[in-house]
């Protein structure tokens, strides 16, 4: 992959059923939850159209974006699975086997790819590899 955006689980929380999550409970636990922390969001340039829709890569499985992104964080859902603070998050790119395109992306925000790579700012940090 020439492209990869990536962060690491910051915070996570065990949360009961029937919790609101995010600005405005735009997402209510259906059952006792493992929900992990994000620290990124729209002010980095994470589209909050992804709220709610978008997914995530963590050990190699997507998880779902739960909740409103926020402008420096997001939460996702982990129920029934490993997850732990310091863990690799791909927003966009391959891990193990699975993989979120650019152009996933743009569909679950019903834009172009070209958008989203013009979203992502100075705040995220760039590594240039050989």
């Amino acid at each position: 992959s020439i492209f990869s955006v990536k962060s690491k689980v910051s915070y996570f929380k065990i949360v009961e059923k029937d919790r609101g999550i995010s600005y405005g409970y735009s997402f209510i636990t259906k059952a006792k939850s493992q929900i992990v922390t994000i620290p990124v969001g729209y002010g980095d340039g994470y589209s909050r159209s992804l709220s709610n829709v978008g997914s995530v890569l963590i050990r190699g499985k997507k998880y779902p974006i739960i909740g409103t992104i926020c402008m420096d964080q997001f939460m996702v859902d982990v129920s029934k699975a490993d997850a732990y603070i310091g863990d690799e998050v791909v927003l966009i790119g391959r891990q193990k086997d699975k993989e979120i395109t650019i152009k996933e992306i743009a569909d679950e925000c019903k834009t172009i790819s070209y958008e989203i790579l013009c979203l992502f700012n100075e705040r995220l940090p760039r590594v240039y590899i050989d």
